[in-house]
């Protein structure tokens, strides 16, 4: 694929997006896995293929970054699957996770058995994990403190994830989340503790899934819609699904394997001197004219969501380009614990990002796009009958529901005069 990929996408579908994400971007027998694996479970293929993203990438970690000569990007993704009750999103993605679940089990009994063998004054083993969920923030900090190659974040469903956010929380949590996703270090300290966590360049991906009913009780909260926490989700969004019959077809065993074989070869990558993937002259080009054609989008923005979609997107394209680049080095190569550099590898090749990977990395971007549109537009609709009631009404429409029991605290909370709430719930104004 040349740079103008991105063109010759855009032109085929009518100047618009791709219907799925394109799986030939991946080597071919993994993108046979993921059509095997959507057939098998009869499932939205593009919840495969955003799977298999987020697994690989949650296995190599902080092992490596995307730099494209101004900003140092980590391979991370926060991805989110839509689709009403019943289309099996949970199943599937499960399946393409099992190999993640056997190294996190393999992980913790490590550190049983290293815990069993401690003695009164020997140092406290430190439980490593490579997937979390239900969990508070301050226990998701020193999951992240304690792996800092990185973490998983699995919730099947994604709200609960929203919930636990303001259930353990005094505050909503997004400002941390945010610089998280911005690779920012974060220092915490605890009550408990007079030893500060000193996390430095955290990662921890986020999958799950959630129906379009609950769209805009998860991420309809107006501070998600203004600070730039909805927008640095990728989001796949299957609006017809089609339920089939039950069948008896089972995952290709062979496929399976397959696939298992990239997770240990992505789990056993080392970059000991923490050298970045860089694009090649090819890719920065086709990076360049995809990033401009997003300035362009801007303006033709309707408002200030949308404008920050897209420049979420000239991010999340480099962290696309980087894990597709790492897909097609395990593929070519025989790697092992002794290093690249064992097998007279050219090191340049491995760490060079190619223009076709890039421009691969555009055209799932195109797709990414489309869908974050479609859930900011359902966000909106569920959220306008509110935003065209007047406060008066609004505040009826609270206590019908909700009986304002302090009438001070409430007036407070909202900005309004005390006594103004006083006769509206009375019936006076």
């Amino acid at each position: 694929m040349e740079k103008d990929k991105i063109n010759e996408v855009d032109t085929a579908c009518g100047g618009g997006f791709l219907e799925e994400l394109p799986i030939e971007v991946f080597p071919g027998k993994i993108s046979q896995f993921i059509a095997d694996i959507a057939y098998t479970y009869q499932c939205p293929r593009d919840f495969v293929t955003s799977a298999v993203l987020v697994a690989a990438s949650s296995v190599i970690g902080n092992k490596v970054h995307v730099y494209d000569g101004k900003y140092d990007n980590p391979l991370m993704l926060w991805m989110v699957n839509v689709a009403k009750s019943g289309t099996n999103k949970t199943a599937p993605v499960r399946k393409v996770l099992a190999p993640l679940f056997d190294i996190n089990r393999e992980m913790i009994d490590q550190y049983k058995m290293e815990k069993a063998k401690a003695g009164p004054d020997d140092p406290i083993p430190v439980c490593h994990q490579l997937i979390i969920s239900d969990s508070t923030e301050e226990a998701r900090l020193k999951v992240i403190h304690n792996n800092p190659k990185g973490i998983l974040c699995y919730y099947p469903e994604i709200k609960g994830f929203f919930d636990d956010m303001s259930r353990y929380s005094a505050s909503d949590g997004s400002a941390k989340l945010l610089r998280i996703y911005d690779g920012d270090d974060i220092s915490v300290n605890r009550k408990s503790d007079d030893n500060p966590w000193d996390i430095r360049n955290p990662f921890m991906n986020i999958i799950g899934d959630i129906q379009p009913a609950l769209l805009s009780k998860a991420f309809g909260d107006p501070k998600f819609l203004a600070n730039g926490l909805n927008q640095r989700f990728l989001f796949n969004y299957e609006d017809s699904p089609s339920y089939g019959l039950y069948s008896e077809d089972l995952p290709n065993e062979e496929l399976q394997k397959h696939w298992e074989a990239y997770i240990r070869e992505f789990s056993r990558f080392s970059n000991p001197t923490n050298r970045p993937l860089v694009p090649d002259k090819e890719a920065k080009e086709v990076y360049i004219e995809y990033y401009n054609d997003l300035q362009v989008k801007k303006y033709a923005a309707k408002c200030d969501y949308e404008r920050s979609v897209y420049s979420k997107c000239q991010i999340q394209i480099l962290r696309i380009a980087g894990i597709l680049h790492l897909f097609n080095v395990a593929s070519n190569l025989c790697y092992a614990g002794g290093g690249y550099e064992a097998y007279g590898v050219d090191l340049d090749v491995i760490f060079t990002i190619p223009g076709e990977t890039m421009a691969d990395a555009a055209a799932l971007m195109l797709c990414f796009e489309r869908n974050a549109m479609r859930v900011y537009s359902v966000i909106k609709a569920r959220q306008a009958p509110l935003m065209e009631l007047s406060k008066s009404d609004a505040i009826k429409l609270i206590h019908s529901h909700y009986p304002i029991r302090n009438v001070s605290k409430f007036a407070d909370s909202i900005g309004a005069n005390r006594t103004t709430v006083s006769r509206i719930i009375n019936g006076i104004a």
